[in-house]
């Protein structure tokens, strides 16, 4: 009976936990898939005729040039820089923010302009999901510098003799 307990512990110290994905690899997924569906944005309103595109490029062109920094402070993340990190973010969240609101405001005046079917339905739920997926990504971001911790640098003890 020893040897089946000693063989099941055995098994039980070979088998692997399963990894946990990191938090940086997260927020940097998200900020790619958020470059993304704003790049995509980006050209719709290019090719929309509406006068609110100017609106638009305003706030994706912000919010692109934000992201780009944050990503560029988060590659090389270091305590000295987070400070910096934690503004870049608050601005990119508040400009998510108010995006999402432009989004709603032009999918209600597509709704009351009536404009065609087809382009109303894509258009409301492109920003449904660019909004649902933004609004994941602030909670993320926000978990992410509210817990951030940075490892303590350890000191050399210099004990008198």
């Amino acid at each position: 009976m020893d040897n089946d307990s000693d063989n099941d512990n055995l098994n039980k110290s070979r088998i692997k936990k399963p990894e946990t994905i990191n938090l940086n690899c997260i927020i940097f997924i998200c900020y790619l898939i958020s470059f993304i569906s704003n790049i995509s944005f980006f050209f719709i309103f290019i090719l929309s005729e509406y006068i609110y595109k100017w609106v638009g490029f305003a706030f994706i062109i912000v919010e692109i040039v934000l992201l780009q920094m944050s990503i560029k402070n988060i590659k090389n993340l270091k305590e000295d820089n987070f400070t910096f990190f934690r503004k870049i973010s608050t601005l990119l969240m508040l400009t998510i923010l108010f995006n999402c609101l432009f989004f709603l405001v032009v999918a209600i005046y597509i709704i009351a302009k009536k404009i065609a079917a087809d382009i109303m339905i894509i258009f409301i739920f492109c920003c449904f999901l660019w909004c649902v997926f933004h609004i994941l990504f602030i909670s993320i971001l926000r978990y992410y510098i509210l817990n951030k911790k940075f490892p303590r640098k350890k000191s050399l003890a210099l004990y008198n003799v």
